[in-house]
């Protein structure tokens, strides 16, 4: 850049167009060859390029639509590739409760794990993966840029093209031992996955030798968004296929794509230390705290009416004659006290009359004062005192207005305890082993598990089977929000 500002000069100085105009048509340089590729990719049309400079300059990533990388698509891109129907008909069926596995195989559609959002998939099968070609390009350029500079140095201040040539030939050796870049569609050949999300063809790919993972997402870097690839990933030297060049690009694309679409985030195993489980689960629970305090307060109540009225049942009993042995030996009491109500009044008679009848109604009395001492130390002095000033009526009316509240508010009960469940087992868990059970790295994984089906192979492989999702519970997943910082 400061070339091409110092040739700026000496176009206005000198009028040196011409030389400025061969300059650019060979050199390729990012901003000439990034106007280039907007053009080709919009096919000119002035209002799609504007469009497309709003988003990269800081427009919204929402707006734009998409879905998940490789695999996992939403609702614009797939009317992007003509699908919009089918996932239509897909989301439709899953809303109304269809059997999950049913729908995959008829409309590849599924949903989002922790969030619910209707995803199509579409086959990763087809694509190309070019990271040894994009190594030898980029060398190649440098060469030539320094062959010309070279060649033509006599054109140029001497202070400018020493400084040029040195840069070249940093430029060069970097890329020989592993530095180099490209963008994403420069990597990766894979044409439907580009007429899904055209936005991401210019995102910018740095492969680095000394990234201390194979990939990371980095978020927006100059308007675009950025992935870094460990050098031995994008030369495709690793032995692992699910860790060459491609699986670690379509990882990552997730990260991309869900950034683009304002999707939960994927993470890095730094980011989920203690504390930053504290904070997630801060932030999952917060919703349900309400809904769970109510749904103990009146579970508290209900259970306080429930004693109220099995004392009320067993008064109701002392008062009956003809009462059968079922009557008593249904009850969870009975099977507590029956070796105390023998020792106070010998064996029950077995023979049906007076004898029985008194027996039984005595056993009761027992019963209701040992429910009155239980609900009087549980509950307060206040429970004989209300017992005495409810009817049976009363508390049964009391029951299903507090069964009311429970049913408004036990799903978030439900929900609320189900969280601090995960949140213990997490807890135990090792910060990698955490980061695994982030939403969007589950998915991220699944792509890669996945990229080698052809479309029929993903009908006959549903992604969350036995309630996982790859190797881990869908129960366990977090659900993360986390922009500008890297994701592996």
């Amino acid at each position: 850049m400061l070339l091409l500002t110092s040739l700026k000069l000496l176009n206005k100085m000198a009028g040196l167009q011409n030389l400025l105009e061969d300059y650019r048509n060979w050199s390729g340089l990012q901003d000439w060859k990034y106007k280039k590729q907007l053009e080709q990719m919009f096919g000119g049309d002035p209002q799609q390029l504007a469009e497309f400079e709003k988003w990269s300059s800081g427009f919204s990533p929402g707006n734009i639509g998409g879905g998940l990388a490789g695999t996992f698509i939403g609702k614009q891109a797939a009317e992007r590739l003509g699908k919009g129907k089918i996932f239509e008909e897909g989301a439709e069926r899953l809303a109304q409760k269809e059997f999950p596995r049913n729908v995959w195989q008829d409309t590849l559609v599924m949903q989002h794990p922790t969030t619910k959002e209707p995803l199509m998939a579409i086959s990763d099968a087809p694509a190309v993966y070019k990271g040894p070609q994009v190594h030898q390009d980029y060398i190649e350029r440098a060469k030539e840029k320094l062959n010309y500079l070279q060649k033509h140095q006599q054109k140029y201040p001497q202070d400018n093209l020493e400084m040029e040539i040195a840069t070249l030939n940093n430029k060069i050796n970097d890329a020989n031992e592993g530095y180099f870049s490209g963008s994403l569609s420069d990597f990766m050949e894979h044409p439907e996955f580009f007429q899904a999300h055209p936005e991401l063809k210019l995102a910018n790919v740095e492969a680095l030798p000394t990234l201390d993972a194979l990939g990371e997402y980095r978020g927006y870097r100059q308007g675009m968004p950025e992935i870094g690839i460990h050098t031995d990933a994008a030369l495709n030297k690793k032995l692992d296929p699910s860790q060459q060049g491609l699986s670690v690009l379509l990882h990552e694309g997730t990260h991309a794509v869900s950034h683009l679409t304002g999707r939960p985030s994927g993470a890095s195993p730094g980011m989920m230390s203690d504390l930053g489980l504290q904070q997630l689960q801060s932030v999952e629970a917060t919703p349900h705290i309400m809904g769970a305090s109510d749904y103990d307060y009146f579970y508290n109540q209900a259970a306080e009416n429930w004693a109220l009225r099995r004392a009320q049942k067993y008064g109701e009993m002392t008062k009956r004659s003809n009462i059968k042995p079922s009557a008593i030996h249904r009850l969870a009491d009975w099977y507590q006290y029956s070796n105390e109500l023998r020792d106070a009044l010998g064996p029950m008679p077995k023979r049906a009359g007076g004898a029985r009848d008194s027996w039984m109604r005595n056993a009761f009395g027992i019963l209701q004062n040992k429910a009155i001492e239980e609900g009087s130390s549980r509950y307060g002095s206040s429970f004989a005192n209300r017992l005495q000033d409810l009817s049976l009526k009363d508390t049964a009316n009391l029951e299903r207005r507090l069964n009311r509240k429970l049913e408004k508010y036990g799903p978030a009960a439900r929900e609320y305890r189900d969280i601090q469940s995960k949140y213990k087992r997490l807890g135990e868990m090792s910060e990698f082993d955490r980061y695994q059970r982030v939403a969007d790295e589950a998915l991220a994984r699944q792509t890669q598990n996945m990229m080698h089906m052809t479309e029929n192979e993903l009908r006959q492989n549903y992604p969350m089977q036995d309630e996982m999702i790859g190797d881990v519970p869908v129960r366990d997943l977090v659900t993360m929000y986390i922009r500008g910082m890297p994701q592996r």
